[in-house]
């Protein structure tokens, strides 16, 4: 029995003893980091290089930053933010060389976070800017620090051009490259909706008003010809309704008549339909086809 008793409690033992060896090894696992690839650690080297001059930047007034633009002739526009982001990428990188088309200034398009995309200011005459624009940009040699600026940081700041790691460029002007085709896509589509020709039926006086079903106000001093007009909706494919019925879509009057009033005028009212002129009909007979009617309305 006692032999029985020890061994269950070595197994008891052994159980805890084994879950904590397995975290441990758990633990292990999460502290080794991932191996970075060659093109990764290129990036983040960049990465760290940048957001630690950034952070720099951060402890100084803006007045200071934008120092250091004028005196490297930049822009120097902007919130604290942006401001912050553009001086840290000259002070790595080194201030956009002039336009290679005109020698005007290129500017960074920093309204987005990360762009990359810098285009010339310089106006190539009185109405339009030079359209050159580059996804990095050339940069200069030589970053100029004003002497005594009164800042530690910026006095002992010593500028090294450091280059853009290629695969975040190549990274770049994919993206640039995609959002160029989807904009030229949607050109596309808007020249071809703007050319496109609606295809007209063809025109046929007989056929003309196949829709139409028309119904006639006129009074008793009218001088409508109730025969004519009747004659010439059915030669013209419509239908003639004696009275106002859910089936008609427009009502035919006179303003003489629409302005002594009567039943018929009332329900086209009522029921929204167009109270339009005898001309009309002329017009859509003339046309060949049912044509709007406006320019004819009496209602």
């Amino acid at each position: 029995k006692s032999e029985v008793k020890s061994e269950v409690k070595s197994e008891v033992k052994s159980e805890p003893e084994e879950k904590g060896k397995k975290a441990k090894a758990e633990k292990v696992k999460k502290e080794v980091p991932e191996k970075l690839s060659k093109a990764d650690q290129e990036m983040k080297k960049h990465s760290d290089k940048l957001f630690g001059i950034r952070e720099k930047l951060k402890e100084l007034p803006n007045s200071a930053l934008r120092q250091m633009l004028d005196a490297n002739n930049v822009y120097s526009s902007g919130g604290e933010v942006t401001i912050q982001a553009r001086l840290s990428d000259y002070m790595l990188h080194g201030c956009p060389a002039p336009c290679p088309q005109c020698g005007g200034e290129m500017r960074l398009d920093d309204r987005d976070a990360g762009s990359r995309k810098f285009s010339c200011q310089r106006w190539a005459d009185e109405f339009s800017k030079c359209q050159y624009t580059a996804i990095n940009a050339a940069r200069e040699s030589s970053f100029v620090v004003p002497g005594n600026t009164g800042y530690l940081y910026l006095d002992n700041f010593k500028f090294k051009k450091t280059p853009f790691p290629k695969s975040l460029i190549s990274e770049q002007e994919r993206a640039e490259a995609a959002t160029q085709e989807k904009q030229k896509g949607r050109r596309e589509a808007r020249e071809a909706a703007d050319c496109m020709e609606i295809e007209l039926p063809p025109a046929d006086p007989a056929t003309c008003l196949a829709m139409v079903v028309v119904a006639l106000h006129a009074t008793r001093s009218t001088k409508l010809d109730k025969a004519a007009i009747k004659a010439q909706v059915i030669g013209a494919g419509g239908d003639f309704a004696a009275s106002v019925t859910a089936k008609v879509t427009h009502v035919v009057s006179s303003d003489h008549d629409v302005a002594l009033g009567g039943k018929a005028i009332a329900a086209a009212i009522s029921k929204q339909l167009p109270v339009v002129k005898s001309s009309w009909i002329d017009a859509c007979i003339a046309e060949g086809r049912a044509v709007s009617e406006m320019g004819h309305l009496l209602k």
